[in-house]
């Protein structure tokens, strides 16, 4: 069974020898290799040739697709996504790394079970120390981790450290956005999940570089969070569209409340919002919103955080 893996690259000339060296060496096969080079500015294609040299037997799995002009990462991983051809696919960021047999485990456990996505888990590294392992919620079923995606920083939304049966894209008409760029993960797997099914693997297969960049919303534009935004914004209308009975309303409406309190910190005002998203569904969620232009939304925030801790203890039976 083929294995597409999607690598989009954009400035990364330090990293992605470590990355192209441990896709090269899996122990798997049949892989297809499909690198987006988002107009880089530095040599990061120049490394990754260099390290292709070494790995003869590779050569002709490898395809380099060249925009003509940088369009963001979502565009990138969207270019990757439509010239896929494996039957399952996986999203590798090239500043990270995966384990070696990273892509034999992925496939075996989704041999086994026919889903739709396998969610392995992955460690956070910086330099060469490993600072955290996390698992893949396990735990919780398809359903409630939909929900706890929705109601927002409660679990992982990553789209790597996955192997996904590529149809489903096409089934579901789901893919990456042009322009969405942050929040890009939470756009896909706020949709896909209401109609894939998703089994775990409790091994790290999958290596995350940890960036310090600061705590989310500080230190960011509000041309950033308009990509959140956005990203909010796609998840909501697809949710609108196709969950008929209203099952993740609730979970929605709370990420909602998180979308309107980060936006009115950076001056993002609830019309920008609403343009894309729309109001909660809830009566006292809606009547809530004017609070996000008073007071720098501080008292949606706190809203916002306690609601969600009550959804999470009463329905979804975590802390």
């Amino acid at each position: 069974m083929k294995v597409s893996i999607l690598v989009p690259i954009y400035g990364v000339e330090k990293f992605i020898g470590q990355c192209a060296q441990s896709l090269f060496s899996q122990t798997y096969k049949d892989i297809e290799y499909i690198f987006v080079n988002d107009c880089t500015p530095d040599n990061s294609i120049q490394v990754l040739e260099e390290v292709l040299a070494k790995f003869p037997e590779r050569q002709q799995q490898v395809s380099i697709i060249q925009h003509e002009k940088n369009r963001g990462l979502g565009a990138a991983r969207m270019t990757g996504l439509q010239l896929a051809t494996g039957e399952l696919m996986m999203i590798v960021d090239s500043d990270d790394y995966i384990a070696i047999d990273c892509v034999e485990k992925l496939v075996a456990r989704q041999v086994e079970t026919g889903a739709d996505i396998v969610d392995g888990a992955y460690a956070t590294f910086t330099g060469d120390k490993i600072m955290t392992t996390t698992a893949p919620w396990a735990q919780l079923s398809t359903d409630k981790y939909l929900k706890a995606i929705l109601i927002q920083n409660t679990v992982t939304n990553h789209v790597w450290a996955r192997i996904y049966r590529r149809a489903i894209f096409e089934e579901t008409g789901i893919g990456f956005v042009e322009g969405v760029n942050l929040a890009e993960d939470y756009a896909i797997m706020g949709r896909i999940l209401l109609k894939a099914s998703r089994v775990c693997l409790n091994e790290v297969v999958y290596y995350y570089r940890y960036n310090d960049y600061g705590t989310f919303a500080e230190g960011v534009s509000a041309r950033h969070i308009m990509s959140v935004v956005r990203a909010a914004g796609i998840v909501c209308d697809y949710l609108r569209h196709n969950d008929q009975k209203g099952t993740y309303y609730t979970a929605m409406d709370i990420g909602l409340l998180n979308i309107y309190s980060i936006a009115a910190k950076v001056g993002v005002n609830r019309q920008e919002v609403q343009q894309y998203c729309g109001k909660p569904s809830s009566p006292l969620f809606r009547c809530c919103l004017p609070l996000a232009t008073i007071m720098h939304g501080r008292p949606l925030r706190w809203l916002y955080l306690f609601v969600k801790r009550l959804y999470k203890m009463s329905v979804l039976h975590i802390n």
